[in-house]
C-alpha cells in the first residue's frame, strides 16, 4: 500500500510538471516564429503598433527561415540604454532582440524596409556566424538578396499580413474613369523612369562598384565591422551586459504565444474552410431564400382545351366537335400563346403542307413505338407542332392536325 501511494504521488508530480510545461507541437512549421513580446512599460505607447511590426517582420523573413532549416523560439522587443544598440541574437538564435522604437523619441519607430529588416537579417546571420568577418558579412549578403528577390516576385507576407487580392469576380469600370486611371498610371510610370533611369531589369545591389584603392576598401571594412560590434551586441559587450539587457527587456515586455492550433481545431478549421468554399456571397444579415426556379405544376391534361359548345352548353374536351350535338368546336390555342390568344380563322388542315414549313416548326417524325412519340400514359405527339395530345384524341388540339396512326 505504500509502494503504490508513493507511486501515485510521483505521478501526480509529473503531471503537474507537464502541465506547467509550454506545449509541445512536433508539426510546428519550419520558419516560424513561436512567440512575441512587445514593450507593455506605461513610457511605451503604440504597443498593437509594434506587435504588428515584429508580426510583419516575422512573416517576412519567414521563407528565408524556412529555407535554412531555422526556428525561432522567441522574437522580442527591447529598448536598452545604449542608444546604438539595434539588435541582439541570444545563445545562438534561442531569442532575437529588436529595437523598433528611436533612441530619442520611444513612440517613434523605425522604418521596417531601411532599418528593421537589415537588422533582422543581422541577427539571423549570427546564427550560423558569430563574429563579424568576411564569412558572416558574405552570408549577410545572401541573405539580402534571397529577401530582395522574395520582394522581387511579389512576396509581401504570409496569411492576413499579406497584400489583399481579389479573387474572381469583374466590376465594369466606366470608360472615362478607365482612362483616367491610364492616365495617372503612364504618368507615375514617366515619374519612376525620371527617377530610376532606363527601364529593363537590374538586380538590386549589383552595380558594378566603381574602382577604388585597396586601401580604402579595408577602411570601409573596418569601418563596418565597427560600427556592427556597437550596433549588434556581438561586439565588446560582456556575458553580463547582455545578460542585464535581455532581463530588462523580459521584465518590461508582455509574453504573446503564438501555438499552433489544436487536432480538434484544426479539423473544425478545414470544416470551415470546405463550408466556406461554397458560399459565393456572405452577409452578417440572415440570408432570403433563394427564389425557386421550378415551374408551376402543368394542369391535368382533361383541363387543357377545354370549351363550351354554343348550342348545347356542353363542357367539352379537346376535340374538332361536340360530343353531344356534334357542333364545331372554336379555334383552339397556339402553343406558348396566352389563353386569349386565339386564332383569327380556322385551320384548313388540306391547305397545310410539312414541307413549307419553316424549320423550328417542322416536326421530324420518328418511329410509332418511340417513347418521344407515344408516352407510358398513352398520349400522342403531333408530328406538326409536337403538342402532346390524350389519347382520345383523333386530331391535334393545337393545329388540329389529324394522326398518322391510330
Amino acid at each position: 500500500m505504500v509502494r503504490a501511494a508513493n507511486e501515485l504521488d510521483r505521478a501526480q508530480v509529473k503531471a503537474k510538471e507537464l502541465a506547467s510545461q509550454p506545449p509541445v507541437d512536433h508539426n510546428h512549421p519550419v520558419g516560424q516564429v513561436k512567440r512575441i513580446t512587445v514593450l507593455t512599460a506605461s513610457q511605451y505607447e503604440r504597443k498593437d503598433e509594434a506587435m504588428a511590426l515584429l508580426k510583419k517582420l516575422a512573416t517576412l523573413v519567414a521563407p528565408i527561415m524556412r529555407k535554412h532549416d531555422w526556428t525561432l523560439p522567441t522574437l522580442a522587443e527591447f529598448f536598452p540604454d545604449q542608444k546604438n544598440l539595434l539588435g541582439m541574437n541570444i545563445n545562438g538564435g534561442q531569442k532575437i532582440l529588436i529595437r523598433l522604437r528611436q533612441p530619442h523619441s520611444p513612440n517613434a519607430f523605425f522604418d521596417l524596409e531601411s532599418q528593421l529588416i537589415e537588422t533582422m537579417l543581422h541577427e539571423l546571420t549570427h546564427n550560423v556566424h558569430g563574429p563579424h568577418d568576411d564569412k558572416f558579412y558574405a552570408f549577410l549578403d545572401k541573405l539580402k538578396d534571397e529577401y530582395h528577390a522574395l520582394r522581387q516576385s511579389g512576396y509581401s507576407g504570409e496569411g492576413f499580413l499579406g497584400d489583399g487580392k481579389r479573387l474572381s469576380g469583374s466590376v465594369t469600370v466606366p470608360l472615362w474613369k478607365a482612362k483616367e486611371r491610364a492616365l495617372a498610371a503612364a504618368e507615375a510610370r514617366a515619374a519612376t523612369g525620371r527617377l530610376m533611369g532606363a527601364p529593363g531589369g537590374q538586380k538590386l545591389g549589383g552595380a558594378q562598384r566603381p574602382y577604388k584603392p585597396l586601401n580604402e576598401i579595408l577602411a570601409e571594412a573596418a569601418e563596418r565591422r565597427l560600427r556592427d560590434k556597437v550596433a549588434c551586441g556581438h561586439g565588446d559587450m560582456t556575458e553580463e551586459d547582455m545578460k542585464r539587457v535581455e532581463a530588462q527587456a523580459s521584465a518590461e515586455s508582455e509574453v504573446i504565444w503564438i501555438e499552433p492550433p489544436t487536432a480538434r481545431e484544426a479539423a473544425e478549421t478545414r470544416v470551415e474552410q470546405r463550408t466556406a468554399d461554397a458560399i459565393l456571397l456572405s452577409s452578417d444579415d440572415e440570408a432570403e431564400p433563394a427564389p425557386s426556379v421550378s415551374s408551376p405544376p402543368a394542369k391535368p391534361p382533361a383541363e387543357r382545351g377545354q370549351w363550351t359548345c354554343e348550342k348545347c352548353t356542353f363542357i367539352n374536351p379537346p376535340s374538332a366537335k361536340c360530343e353531344i350535338c356534334d357542333a364545331p368546336g372554336p379555334p383552339t390555342l397556339l402553343p406558348g400563346k396566352s389563353r386569349s390568344a386565339t386564332l383569327s380563322r380556322p385551320v384548313d388542315l388540306k391547305r397545310i403542307d410539312p414541307k413549307k414549313l419553316l424549320p423550328r416548326e417542322r416536326f421530324i417524325p420518328v418511329a410509332v413505338k418511340d417513347p418521344n412519340i407515344y408516352g407510358q400514359d398513352g398520349r400522342w405527339a403531333c408530328h406538326i407542332c409536337a403538342e402532346m395530345n390524350p389519347s382520345e384524341l383523333w386530331c391535334c388540339a393545337a393545329c388540329m392536325t389529324v394522326k398518322l396512326n391510330s
